[in-house]
């Protein structure tokens, strides 16, 4: 099988991410949750809106920041792909059962120019440095979520360096927020930021930055 992208197989690209047509079987298969609401128009027959996009509608989200970008998972496994069926490459990135999961929509990216985020960044970076006024204090949040920011190819290199770095039992593993990269410290080191001990390859992200994206851009919805 031909996995080589060609700009044949592009249905959207902008700065983070390219998107391929569902029917390409090349690529990654990245997912977002979604909870269908017919007065919100989301769900699968509408597809699914950014936080700011609800927000100018005049909706109610809880949140405290409006993001102008759909967030999708990133892979947590670097395997090869299967592209026998979408399952199947559902099981290559996600592991297995996640084929089953309901409330999820699925796109089709190119790994080589799509880049990926920390979502981690989110929850450390703010318990560490607390925003109080988070309209004035986005612009600190987006340069620190920037600073993660990597090809999809290369995350996934480095999840997979990691999964294979052998373990000393008389270490604590850290994952860096911005480098993916673990690393061995001696049990008594006092974990700060940027590093976590949560596994980077559960907690990073994909960004497109669409108001709207209908059912025509996702291979499977669940």
């Amino acid at each position: 099988m031909d996995t080589q992208i060609v700009e044949q197989d592009i249905l959207y690209r902008d700065y983070n991410v390219c998107i391929l047509k569902p029917e390409v079987k090349k690529g990654v298969l990245i997912f977002t949750n979604y909870t269908e609401n017919e007065a919100l128009k989301v769900g699968p027959m509408y597809g699914i809106k950014s936080p700011l996009q609800l927000y100018n509608e005049g909706n109610e989200t809880g949140r405290k920041i409006h993001d102008p970008y759909i967030t999708f998972r990133a892979p947590y496994y670097a395997t090869e792909i299967d592209y026998t069926s979408v399952e199947s490459e559902i099981r290559s990135s996600f592991g297995e059962n996640e084929q089953y999961k309901q409330g999820r929509m699925y796109i089709r990216v190119d790994p080589s120019t799509t880049k990926v985020f920390s979502s981690q960044i989110r929850d450390s970076y703010i318990s560490t440095y607390p925003i109080y006024d988070y309209n004035n204090s986005y612009n600190s949040l987006f340069t620190e979520l920037y600073k993660s920011r990597k090809t999809m190819s290369d995350y996934l290199s480095i999840i997979r360096e990691n999964e294979n770095k052998k373990r000393d039992e008389n270490k604590q593993y850290l994952y860096h927020l911005y480098t993916y990269k673990i690393t061995g410290f001696p049990t008594i080191y006092k974990m700060n930021y940027p590093f976590t001990k949560y596994n980077v390859n559960r907690r990073t992200e994909v960004q497109v930055t669409k108001s709207h994206m209908t059912p025509d851009y996702f291979v499977a919805i669940y």
